[in-house]
């Protein structure tokens, strides 16, 4: 369920919090079921610059030219193995289960990105970051904002200062 919602989000711009908001109605999902599919919806979204960064460095393809399935099956798969403290061949596995049979190159793809990500050390992709941007990409924040709350600590500095030095 997580996937499609994703996918919505992602391919028709919904809103999380209102495909959430009918989906956590439906009477046949347990509290905890509830718990951990608002959470994986929204960690996947909360984290999404930064989970878009890492992923592409294990991509040769733009993200942007993956279908929506296949890009809101990599976010879970990401967040769950980088996020969460979910085992990592168990997150590769029902990940790849949830593109369906037919797409087999695609679930291929998924399961060799996340391998990727499951071989890393622990931490290397919170390396501590050089500049302005690669640190607002790491806190999945827009530049703008970082560089305008940035700016405010930064006493007589502008966000555009901030933003290019």
């Amino acid at each position: 369920m997580a996937l499609a919602l994703l996918e919505r989000v992602v391919r028709d711009g919904a809103f999380a919090e209102r495909l959430l908001a009918r989906a956590t109605g439906n009477a046949s999902l347990a509290g905890r079921e509830r718990a951990l599919l608002t959470e994986l919806v929204y960690g996947c979204l909360r984290h999404r610059r930064w989970l878009d960064a890492v992923l592409q460095r294990q991509l040769k393809k733009p993200l942007a030219k993956l279908p929506p399935q296949v890009y809101g099956a990599l976010l879970l798969g990401a967040y769950q193995i980088l996020c969460m403290r979910t085992a990592a061949h168990g997150a590769v596995h029902a990940t790849v289960e949830l593109l369906p049979a037919a797409q087999r190159p695609l679930r291929g793809l998924v399961n060799a990105v996340l391998r990727k990500l499951c071989a890393l050390p622990p931490h290397a992709e919170l390396a501590m970051p050089a500049t302005v941007g690669e640190c607002a990409t790491q806190l999945s924040l827009p530049g703008w904002v970082f560089a305008d709350v940035l700016a405010q600590r930064t006493l007589g500095a502008s966000p555009r200062q901030v933003a290019d030095g």
